[in-house]
């Protein structure tokens, strides 16, 4: 808006200009700087037919958004019926992806899962962390290159971090829902999302154990090239 009032201000200011020097001099005549009436003449055209393009394109705007506020409000019971209907059947899809995706025996929240997560959490965490990499090669071992020790340690992690971010979005449509006590209109499978906090709890434990392996394991290789760097 005060780029249009700016814009028709000038004009005030250079149309009168320009009128005045057309009685002075032919229309082909050149002003400071170069300018000749006629290229001013055509510049303000152009500035004009921008005014009024905005202007048309305002108005058919208007009237389109004036014509879409009618169209809802007259048929109002039926888009609220038909939105209700869409997050519903969104929900309802997420819950049963939900149950499918909890129930899988290839989650790393499934490893050990016969061991409560109270006794695993009092298992020596070294001792946990080499019974870990075992499994880490056994499920995430490059069948191509079975030498590439680190890529499998990269692809366990990458895996991990995926498993606790969508469980944590589960637990936290399954917790909404709750509490605002429309989860009984959704087929949730309780002996799974009843327990999944203990699932969250059991990947975030068995993260933070290799974590902590990589961390040590890191130091001790620094150990080792240190020594032999004062050895040679």
């Amino acid at each position: 808006m005060k780029k249009l009032c700016f814009i028709f201000f000038s004009l005030i200011l250079v149309i009168p200009s320009v009128n005045g020097w057309g009685n002075k001099s032919d229309s082909g005549c050149r002003c400071g700087g170069g300018v000749t009436v006629n290229q001013i003449n055509n510049n303000n055209t152009t500035v004009l037919n921008t005014i009024l393009f905005f202007q048309e394109a305002k108005k058919e705007v208007g009237e389109r958004l004036e014509g879409l506020y009618s169209f809802i409000y007259k048929y109002r019971y039926r888009s609220a019926a038909l939105m209700g209907g869409l997050v519903y059947g969104y929900i309802l899809l997420e819950v049963m992806r939900g149950n499918r995706y909890l129930g899988r025996i290839d989650l790393w929240a499934s490893w050990k899962k016969e061991v409560q997560l109270t006794d695993l959490l009092s298992l020596s965490q070294d001792l946990l962390a080499q019974e870990l990499l075992i499994e880490i090669q056994r499920r995430c071992t490059n069948r191509e290159n079975p030498a590439d020790f680190i890529g499998s340690l990269v692809t366990f992690l990458r895996q991990i971090e995926d498993e606790i971010k969508y469980v944590s979005y589960l637990m936290k449509m399954y917790g909404t829902l709750r509490k605002v006590r429309l989860a009984l209109l959704f087929p949730f499978n309780k002996g799974l999302f009843f327990h999944i906090s203990d699932q969250l709890n059991r990947l975030i434990y068995i993260r933070t154990t290799f974590l902590n392996w990589a961390a040590n394991y890191k130091i001790e290789q620094n150990s080792i090239r240190l020594a032999l760097e004062e050895y040679e």
